[in-house]
């Protein structure tokens, strides 16, 4: 079972190896991920806490003008 977090962006620029790897670094989980246009899909291996999740929040604010829609 994964834990799927969704962004909606409105720059993405970056590619799905990007992603992942900040999101590795920051959380400590490993994660598959998608990138769409206007979307970015995290599945990560296990659910995030609530610290590590606001820390991907910030993150993908900064780097793609991103808003989270499902978690």
């Amino acid at each position: 079972m994964s834990f799927v977090v969704e962004y909606k962006v409105k720059d993405v620029g970056k590619n799905a190896k990007y992603f992942r790897e900040k999101a590795v670094k920051m959380t400590g989980i490993d994660c598959l991920v998608e990138v769409h246009p206007g979307l970015v899909r995290f599945r990560f291996v296990k659910e995030l806490s609530e610290k590590k999740l606001k820390e991907l929040d910030s993150f993908m604010k900064e780097v793609a003008d991103g808003v989270r829609v499902s978690s």
